[in-house]
């Protein structure tokens, strides 16, 4: 009974040291991704400003639009302001489509640089978890490990207690066999000392 008493104090202490390492690993996993998730926060920012700043707010100018610019500064020049305007008109119009074309193709690399900075962080995270995972795993492992040899010791023990009462019972069956004999011995001689005796009083008489 104590044996399996200290073989079940022994599991629970087994099962208390893994859940106190858990909670160690989990405690400096979560102190690790709280400083990732900062220093991800930071880069997305720095990348996020240096985008805004290196890509210009207006596209180049595309080649016709050069061209009807020059024509309509030429047209004015020459003091033929009607057409002058016309050509001024179409390049305004001009250069409002290209601008909206290069707000869209600048947002989109913008946006493009950050997806690719989001999906690098997403996998730095997945990484950081199965790292946690896996030495919550490891830690699973060594106290599977542990029970498995406090299972084997039990066993052993438990094996070697109930040998040992074995023996224990022959031992005590033997020397009562033997104290049986040696008190039939023993009352068969009495009983043969009074016989004798009687015997020789007869004789007497």
């Amino acid at each position: 009974m104590q044996i399996k008493e200290f073989f079940n104090n022994s599991i629970k202490r087994a099962d208390e040291e893994l859940q106190r390492r858990i909670g160690e690993i989990e405690d400096e996993f979560i102190e690790l991704e709280n400083e990732m998730v900062d220093h991800q926060k930071q880069e997305l920012e720095t990348l996020h400003s240096q985008l805004e700043n290196t890509l210009p707010i207006e596209p180049k100018m595309s080649s016709e639009l050069l061209k009807l610019r020059r024509e309509y500064q030429g047209l004015a020049k020459q003091k033929n302001y009607a057409a002058a305007a016309e050509k001024k008109h179409r390049a305004t119009e001009l250069q409002q489509l290209e601008n909206e074309k290069w707000e869209k193709t600048r947002a989109g690399r913008i946006t493009s640089a950050e997806s690719s900075l989001i999906l690098k962080h997403k996998k730095e995270r997945n990484t950081h978890n199965r790292r946690m995972q896996g030495a919550i795993d490891e830690a699973k492992k060594e106290r599977d490990k542990k029970v498995k040899q406090l299972s084997q010791n039990y066993l052993n023990t438990d094996k070697q207690a109930a040998n040992a009462h074995t023996i224990e019972l022959a031992h005590l069956s033997k020397v009562e066999k033997k104290g049986g004999s040696f008190e039939f011995e023993m009352s068969r001689n009495k009983k043969g000392s009074i016989s004798s005796r009687g015997k020789t009083t007869s004789i007497k008489h």
